[in-house]
C-alpha cells in the first residue's frame, strides 16, 4: 500500500462515519447506525494504528523516534546498571532487516549527559564485571563487559571492525564509523560488546563505546 492510497482510504472511512451519524439523526435509526459507526470507527482506528507502525500515518516518524528513545532509556539500565536519558541520537542509521532472522546493520551516535560522564569517570566496581547484561535470548552469544580502551586486544578490534561494516552509503554513516574508529584508540574511553561466533570468525555483534572526553555513546549492531 502506498502512502497516497492509505490517505484515500482513511479519508473515505472518516466520511463514512460522519455519513452514518448524519443518517441516524435524519431517519432516527440510531441503534443500527450506532453499531455501523462502531465498526467503521474501529476499522479507522486500526488503520491509523497500523499506519503509525509502518510509517504512513502523519506523525509516524516522531512516534518511532519517541519509542526508540524510551527503548534506549530502558536499555541503559542493562548497559550500565543505572538508567540514563540519552535523548535522541545525533546520528541514526538502520538498514533493512531480514523478516525472520533480523539480518542487517545499525549504527547510532548519542550526545551523553553530564550525569553519565560523571558515572563513567568514576565507575562502580560492578560495571567492569557484570555489565552490560547479556539478553537472555542470546543463548549462544558471548559477553565482554566494560573495559578501558587502553586494554584492547585483537578480538576487540575484530569485533569493532566487523560491527561497522554497515551497508549504508549516507555520509552520516561514514561520520559515525570514523568517530568509532578514532575513539577506540583514545585512552580514557570504554568498550563493551556481545558477539556470536561462526567457526573461528565473529558473525554477529552488538558493540558499544562510550567516550567521556568526546561526550558520545556509540552503539552498533550487525547480524548476518
Amino acid at each position: 500500500m502506498t502512502p497516497n492510497l492509505f490517505y484515500v482510504m482513511a479519508f473515505f472511512v472518516f466520511w463514512l462515519i460522519l455519513g452514518c451519524f448524519g443518517l441516524g439523526v435524519v431517519r432516527g435509526i440510531r441503534r443500527r447506525v450506532y453499531w455501523v459507526s462502531v465498526v467503521c470507527g474501529s476499522l479507522m482506528l486500526f488503520q491509523l494504528w497500523f499506519g503509525l507502525l509502518i510509517g504512513f500515518t502523519p506523525g509516524a516518524a516522531a512516534y518511532e523516534a519517541y519509542c526508540n528513545r524510551e527503548w534506549m532509556y530502558r536499555e541503559t539500565g542493562e548497559l550500565f546498571g543505572e538508567r540514563f536519558d540519552l535523548g535522541y541520537p545525533r546520528i541514526a542509521y538502520n538498514s533493512e532487516r531480514g523478516l525472520f532472522n533480523g539480518d542487517g546493520s545499525s549504527i547510532e551516535v548519542y550526545d551523553i549527559p553530564d550525569s553519565l560522564i560523571a558515572f563513567i569517570n568514576d565507575p562502580p566496581e560492578y560495571l567492569m564485571t557484570s555489565f552490560p547484561k547479556k539478553p537472555e535470548y542470546l543463548t549462544d552469544w558471548k559477553q565482554v563487559h566494560w573495559k578501558q580502551t587502553a586494554t584492547l586486544n585483537a578480538q576487540d578490534l575484530e569485533a569493532m571492525s566487523y560491527s561497522i561494516l554497515v551497508s549504508g552509503s549516507k555520509k552520516e554513516v561514514q561520520v559515525a564509523q570514523e568517530l568509532l574508529q578514532a575513539s577506540i584508540t583514545e585512552p580514557g574511553n570504554y568498550i563493551a560488546y556481545c558477539y556470536n561466533m561462526n567457526g573461528s570468525e565473529i558473525w554477529d555483534v552488538d558493540f558499544n563505546l562510550i567516550s567521556p572526553s568526546r561526550k558520545v555513546f556509540i552503539w552498533t549492531n550487525r547480524n548476518m
